[in-house]
C-alpha cells in the first residue's frame, strides 16, 4: 500500500495533438500509467520524490503519468518513444560544465549588483 501518490504532467501540449500508431496507423489514445516506487530502491533515481515546500516523499509512492496506447492493436508507447518515431529531438540534459559556468556567472552577477548598490549609496 503506497504512502502517497504523485501525478506528473509532462508534455501536456504534445498530448493535445493527434498521434498515430506506427503499426496500424490508428489514432492513439492517452492512457494513465501508474507504478509504485520505493524511495530507497535503485529505480528511485529515475523518479522525482520532491514535494511542495522543499520536502521529499519517503517510502512507497505511487507515480502516475500519461502514455499512448493504440485502441486497435494495443501497442503501448511512451512519450519519448513516440517522439523518436516522429523524428522530434529529445531535449539534452545540461552538461556538468554548463551548470558550473551558470553558477559562476550567477555569483559574478550578484557581486556586480552588490558593488553597484554600494557605489550608488
Amino acid at each position: 500500500m503506497p504512502h502517497g501518490y504523485k501525478r506528473e504532467y509532462n508534455d501536456v501540449l504534445y498530448f493535445k495533438k493527434d498521434h498515430f500508431c506506427p503499426e496500424c496507423k490508428t489514432k492513439l489514445d492517452k492512457v494513465p500509467v501508474s507504478r509504485v516506487i520505493n524511495s530507497g530502491s535503485p529505480e528511485a533515481k529515475n523518479f522525482d520524490f520532491s514535494m511542495p515546500g522543499g520536502n521529499f516523499a519517503v517510502g512507497d509512492i505511487q507515480f502516475i503519468w500519461d502514455e499512448f496506447e493504440c485502441p486497435n492493436c494495443q501497442k503501448h508507447l511512451t512519450v519519448n518513444e513516440m517522439k523518436a518515431i516522429e523524428g522530434i529531438p529529445l531535449p539534452k540534459k545540461p552538461s556538468k560544465w554548463r551548470k558550473i559556468l551558470f553558477l559562476i556567472f550567477g555569483i559574478l552577477f550578484l557581486i556586480a549588483v552588490a558593488l553597484i548598490r554600494e557605489y550608488l549609496s
